[in-house]
């Protein structure tokens, strides 16, 4: 194996720890906070054109690298980070614009939750 191909599954192992990372931190948190869409979509196109890249030179020299699988498993591992990002992105829209709503229909001076409590207190 060339040193060029142990350095570059190197790095795709450095990735995959940064995406494995990732993953945690919006499970602990539950929030997308500094993540794009963008950004995680054009990573897993890179991951994709990488697993293809090593799939044609496997089909040309019939050479298996250690780098379709690290690309091909850091493809998954991206493509986890993206449907746990969007997820995430879905329900935090959700939240604010819950919020938003009772706020609204609170007049913004008290939730609808407190409501029954300072009632009772007047009475």
């Amino acid at each position: 194996m060339p040193i060029s191909e142990i350095l570059e599954t190197l790095m795709l192992a450095c990735f995959s720890i940064g995406w494995y990372w990732s993953i945690f931190i919006m499970i602990w948190t539950g929030r997308p906070y500094g993540k794009s869409a963008a950004f995680v979509t054009f990573t897993v196109c890179g991951y994709l054109l990488g697993l293809i890249a090593q799939t044609l030179e496997l089909h040309h020299t019939g050479h298996l690298t250690y780098l379709l699988v690290m690309y091909g498993w850091n493809l998954c591992i991206t493509l986890i980070d993206l449907c746990l990002l969007s997820f995430l992105t879905l329900r935090e829209r959700r939240r604010s614009q819950h919020v938003s709503a009772e706020t609204t229909i609170s007049g913004g001076r008290i939730g609808p939750k407190q409501a029954p409590s300072i009632l009772r207190t007047a009475a």
